[in-house]
């Protein structure tokens, strides 16, 4: 188990979470969780939804040797508790919303497609 697994595990254990229930407040599927705590790397949009949703800066939990599981370039830290300026603060907020937004819609995609693929097993 790799370090991201290990705290993000921790942070869910310290919540009094379940998988399902931390998921829920991220808004992403279970499995999503269930990977990451298993060792799967995580993308960036999962980092971004953790430090949003607990005020952690879980970029730190990645290690040397761990890339994000995109090839996207690693976004600048944001420290939550920094005072900025409002411009900064409303492009942020613009930003984050529009990433739960797109994180959303995939997972609803996905789940109509994993629901349109098993109708008929039993």
């Amino acid at each position: 188990m790799n370090t991201f697994a290990r705290k993000l595990k921790a942070l869910r254990t310290e919540h009094q979470l379940t998988q399902a229930q931390m998921a829920e407040k991220m808004c992403v599927d279970a499995s999503r969780i269930s990977r990451r705590e298993q060792g799967g790397q995580p993308t960036t949009q999962f980092i971004e939804r953790l430090n949003k949703v607990f005020g952690v800066n879980a970029f730190e939990w990645l290690e040397d040797d761990e890339d994000l599981a995109t090839d996207a370039p690693v976004p600048r830290v944001v420290h939550l508790n920094a005072t900025s300026t409002h411009e900064e603060n409303d492009e942020t907020s613009w930003r984050t919303k529009t990433v739960e937004l797109l994180a959303r819609m995939m997972d609803m995609l996905g789940s109509l497609t994993r629901n349109s693929r098993g109708g008929g097993r039993g």
